[in-house]
C-alpha cells in the first residue's frame, strides 16, 4: 500500500468514546462506516437464533469492511463489553475522497522530492489542505452584479421589498424583507466588503456561508441565498423574531425552570446532531447564539467559526468561558467540544 496514502488515512479517522453497553453500530444502520477498536472490547452475535454465538473484538480489530466498501448497512450490532471503549470511525465518503486525492497529480508532486520525514510531514499537511478545500462548497462568486450563487432554494431577492430594519452589527445592517406576492418575511444580512477586508474577516464570512449552505434543519437558521455586488455581500436568511435565549430567560425570569431547560437542551441537541452529521463543528454554542422564533422554538445561529472537520482540528477559537478542556490544552478537538 502506498505510504503516502497510509499517512493520510489517520487524518480522516474520527475517535469516539463509548461506555459499557453502548451500541457502536446497529444492524441495519450505520451505512458506509468502518469501526476500528482502538481501546477496550466489543461483542456481537454471530449467527441467528439459537445458533448465534457471542464473539468479541479487541484493540486492533475492526468491523464494517463491507459497510465501508459497499456502502451497505451494518450486518450486526456491535456492543461495548468493556467498561470503556475508544473506536476510530472511517466514513466511506471521506475514505473515497482521500483515495482519489492521493492519485491526484497536484498532490503527488508534493512528495516527489521529499528526502526525509520532516519534508514528508510538511507535504502531507499541504496535501490535507487540498483535501479539506474540496470538501467545502463554492465560495462567493466574483461579479459586479447581484446574482444568486447556485443555491436551489427560493426566494428571489428581486421579488422582495424592504419592510424595516432588524438591527445593525459591526459589519453592516440586517434588513427585514417581505416577498411582495407571498408576504413571507426574510432577514437580509448586508456585509460591507471594505470593512470585512480591513478587519480580516473575509474568510469568516465565506466560511459562514459555506457551512450554512449544507445545513437543512428546522433547529438551525436557514440560509436561502447569497448575493454580492461591488460593495456588499448579502446573506438572505430565515427571519427569527423571538430574540436571544439569554434575553428571553432574563426578561421572563425563567432561570431554574427545569421544563424549559429540558426543552431547549433537546432542541440544541437535535441541531448539533444535524451539524455533526455533516462533519461540522460549531465551536460557538452559547445562549446568545440560540434564537427563538415567534412560537418559542429554538434555532442555532452564527456559523462564523464553524468548521468542516474530519478527525481533529487544533485552532483555538470561540468564547473563552465555554472552551472545552481539549481546546484550552491545544491537543486537538473534534465535535465532542460542542457537547462540552
Amino acid at each position: 500500500v502506498d505510504p503516502f496514502y497510509l499517512n493520510m488515512l489517520p487524518e480522516i479517522l474520527e475517535e469516539t468514546t463509548f461506555r459499557k453497553g453502548d451500541a457502536v453500530c446497529v444492524e441495519g444502520e450505520d451505512e458506509g462506516e468502518l469501526f476500528i477498536i482502538f481501546e477496550g472490547s466489543c461483542s456481537y452475535l454471530d449467527g441467528k437464533g439459537d445458533d448465534a454465538e457471542l464473539k468479541y473484538l479487541h484493540a486492533g480489530d475492526w468491523a464494517g469492511e463491507e459497510q465501508l466498501v459497499g456502502k451497505v448497512p451494518a450486518a450486526r450490532t456491535l456492543t461495548v463489553s468493556s467498561e470503556r471503549a475508544a473506536v476510530l470511525v472511517l466514513n466511506s465518503a471521506h475514505y473515497q475522497l482521500v483515495s482519489a486525492a492521493t492519485k491526484d497529480p497536484e498532490m503527488r508532486k508534493l512528495t516527489k522530492h521529499c528526502t526525509n520525514l520532516q519534508e514528508v510531514q510538511k507535504a502531507l499537511k499541504s496535501a490535507w489542505q487540498i483535501v479539506q478545500s474540496r470538501l467545502r462548497t463554492r465560495s462567493f462568486a466574483t461579479t459586479s452584479k447581484d446574482q444568486p450563487l447556485g443555491l436551489e432554494m427560493k426566494p428571489d431577492l428581486k421579488a422582495c421589498e424592504v419592510a424595516g430594519a432588524l438591527g445593525e452589527g459591526s459589519f453592516g445592517l440586517v434588513l427585514l424583507l417581505r416577498d411582495k406576492a407571498t408576504k413571507k418575511e426574510y432577514a437580509l444580512k448586508c456585509l460591507n466588503k471594505a470593512h470585512l477586508k480591513k478587519e480580516n474577516q473575509e474568510t469568516m464570512v465565506q466560511n459562514e456561508r459555506n457551512v450554512m449552505t449544507i445545513m437543512d434543519s428546522i433547529f438551525i437558521v436557514r440560509l436561502y441565498r447569497a448575493y454580492e455586488d461591488t460593495n456588499f455581500l448579502y446573506l438572505m436568511l430565515e427571519v427569527v423574531m423571538g430574540g436571544e435565549l439569554f434575553d428571553v430567560f432574563s426578561d421572563n425570569d425563567f432561570w431554574g425552570r427545569i421544563d424549559l431547560a429540558r426543552f431547549y437542551v433537546a432542541s440544541v441537541s437535535i441541531g448539533l446532531a444535524h451539524m455533526h452529521g455533516k462533519k461540522v463543528i460549531w465551536r460557538d454554542l452559547k445562549l446568545e447564539n440560540c434564537l427563538l422564533d415567534s412560537q418559542g422554538y429554538l434555532k442555532l445561529t452564527d456559523m462564523g467559526i464553524a468548521k468542516h472537520v474530519v478527525g481533529k482540528t487544533y485552532t483555538v477559537c470561540g468564547t473563552v468561558d465555554y472552551f472545552a478542556p481539549e481546546t484550552l490544552k491545544q491537543v486537538g478537538h473534534n465535535r465532542g467540544a460542542d457537547w462540552w
